[in-house]
């Protein structure tokens, strides 16, 4: 998937950048599939923050951002969509 088609998948998650999951919600998914949607929730707020500030922004400001969206795995997100958007 070239980098246009993996920002089009992302934006096309929907406008919500927090996904909240009940405990209803969390009893019939997998770990993995819980695990899958909040990534795709945080890579929204993500690609929500590089279009807001121009197409690029600091690590700094995605880390405030993050924090605000409860993410400690900024960094990690990082590494995941650059090998993602490179393919």
């Amino acid at each position: 998937m070239d980098a246009y088609n993996s920002l089009q998948a992302l934006e096309n998650l929907g406008p919500s950048s927090q996904v909240y999951l009940t405990s209803e919600r969390r009893a019939g998914m997998s770990d993995a599939a819980e695990a899958k949607l909040m990534s795709q929730a945080h890579m929204r707020w993500m690609v929500a923050t590089l279009q807001s500030e121009g197409g690029k922004c600091t690590y700094e400001k995605l880390v405030e951002v993050g924090e605000e969206h409860h993410c400690d795995t900024v960094g990690a997100l990082l590494k995941v969509s650059r090998e993602t958007l490179s393919h």
